[in-house]
């Protein structure tokens, strides 16, 4: 990815009965978000749930999608990475938002 890059949250809900899906394909997002995130692509993500999950519980989280926080130069550059990540198919990507974002510095 070349060019000034822009920052962009994408809001990426999942389809409607996607979480076995999900969990199938966690591993390959993972390790692809973390080879993102080394080459400061992402700077943050994770699952979105309907309700606050304490991990203290024990449960699983009900998870109804995800949020990632992406450095691209264009809008088109974050949907074609969002495109070739391995939760394409649990996305939803007629309710996806890409949203730019303005980072404020916030002073040590």
């Amino acid at each position: 990815m070349t060019g000034e890059l822009l920052t962009f949250i994408a809001i990426l809900p999942d389809k409607e009965g996607a979480i076995g899906l999900r969990r199938e394909k966690r591993p390959f997002h993972a390790e692809r978000s973390i080879g993102l995130i080394k080459q400061g692509i992402y700077s943050y993500g994770g699952a979105m749930t309907n309700e606050p999950f304490d991990p203290a519980s024990g449960g699983l989280p009900s998870i109804i999608g995800s949020v990632i926080t992406i450095h691209a130069p264009s809008k088109d550059a974050v949907y074609e990475l969002l495109q070739n990540d391995p939760y394409n198919n649990v996305w939803d990507f007629e309710k996806i938002q890409i949203v730019p974002f303005i980072v404020t510095p916030i002073p040590k």
